[in-house]
């Protein structure tokens, strides 16, 4: 019997599967498995068949019996007639099966964007591979694959995917390639169209906070903010009394089930022969389209504090067209409210949006106090001004 072979990643523990898991030496396997995930107090692990070949019929009851004792995994790395038989028996529905990624290289491809949670490359002339960072697992890499589907089955116009890959350590997405531009490069290139295009920005952003999405693939947005801001509690500077208003003010608001992509920005949207398509789709969830309002909402409060070159690099676009696009974007989403009803409803979208650009300050790779305070101070300002009037979202919805 070979010794039982394991790895620990990121606190998990994977257990490669022999070679061939026959009758002859399952017994002596399953005994070595059981003292380990005993001796390690784990209840929760991966069985990983990179290597392996066969599993007999012995080997899946066993797997069975584990399972039936309380024990949480699942089978990677497994090649495609182990999946397909895995499949064919019915214990696909019973484990969580994973095939073996497909890998793939970097080298000498063009790098065609490089982001904060991916760099793009382009495989060839129909693909390109988006390319997450070390440390996202499968599991959050899958999920933007799952989004961007339910997303284009609700008649949204996003980028195809294809399949998800292996880079060296890392996992990437597989998407058809598109010759487009971001929408921030437009308005940029053509300012004479800015108009147009922040008239199509809204329509879009309109059209996709009417949708009704399932439960089963994206999160309750209103739940990730407030585990946000459960995750800074005394990180920072910014004081008990202003935190709890923002934790109070994102539960305040209304509970809807529409789609919410939550980085909703010119950056994250390409446009080719005058249509938009949209991308990007890991933070996407549900809820009340006033967290989408808070994608660029929380840039129009930094472009008070930071500097061009942050702005350009986060969305794609300079301090003072980020002002302007918010300005105009606004009046468009509301064209039928006058003046005073108008900044009413900016107070509200404004101080959501406070606490949006306050997390993202928090999280900046060098801590920038002067941007923290800013946030906050911006927060109570809106909110001070009828931006906890939370009543008035139910425009945005009507």
């Amino acid at each position: 019997m070979e010794q039982l072979k394991y790895n620990v990643i990121n606190g998990n523990y994977y257990i490669s599967i022999p070679t061939r898991l026959l009758s002859d030496n399952v017994k002596g396997f399953i005994t070595e498995l059981n003292d380990f995930l005993q001796e390690k107090k784990i209840r929760r692990f991966f069985f990983d068949a990179l290597e392996t070949k066969y599993i007999s019929s012995v080997g899946l009851r066993e797997f069975l019996r584990l399972k039936q004792r309380g024990y949480f995994f699942e089978i990677i790395n497994v090649n495609k007639d182990g999946y397909e038989i895995l499949q064919k028996t019915g214990f696909s529905e019973i484990f969580t099966v994973r095939r073996v990624l497909r890998e793939i290289s970097t080298e000498g491809l063009e790098l065609m964007a490089r982001g904060s949670t991916a760099n793009v490359y382009r495989l060839d002339e129909d693909k390109i591979v988006k390319v997450f960072p070390q440390g996202y697992t499968f599991d959050e890499v899958r999920m933007e694959i799952d989004k961007t589907k339910r997303a284009f089955v609700s008649g949204i116009d996003v980028p195809i995917s294809y399949d998800m890959v292996k880079v060296k350590d890392s996992y990437g997405i597989v998407y058809e390639m598109i010759d487009a531009v971001t929408l921030a490069k437009e308005l940029n290139d053509h300012l004479e169209n800015e108009d147009e295009y922040v008239r199509q920005y809204t329509d879009l952003m309109k059209y996709i906070n009417k949708i009704e999405i399932g439960k089963d693939v994206f999160t309750n947005v209103k739940s990730d903010y407030l585990s946000k801001l459960k995750n800074l509690e005394g990180k920072n500077s910014t004081s008990r009394d202003v935190t709890e208003k923002m934790y109070k003010l994102i539960e305040a608001a209304p509970d809807e089930d529409f789609f919410i992509h939550d980085d909703y920005n010119p950056k994250n949207i390409l446009y080719k022969d005058g249509e938009l398509i949209l991308i990007d789709f890991g933070r996407s969830s549900y809820g009340h389209p006033v967290f989408e309002f808070m994608g660029f909402g929380a840039f129009y409060i930094l472009a008070g504090v930071m500097d061009d070159d942050y702005t350009i690099k986060s969305v794609g676009m300079k301090k003072d067209q980020i002002i302007r696009t918010w300005e105009k974007f606004l009046r468009l989403y509301f064209p039928d409210a006058d003046e005073e009803r108008l900044e009413k409803i900016e107070n509200v979208c404004l101080c959501y949006s406070s606490i949006r650009a306050w997390i993202m300050a928090s999280l900046l790779p060098v801590k920038c106090e002067p941007a923290l305070r800013f946030c906050a101070e911006n927060f109570m300002k809106y909110y001070e001004a009828g931006g906890k009037d939370t009543e008035i979202l139910n425009c945005i919805t009507e």
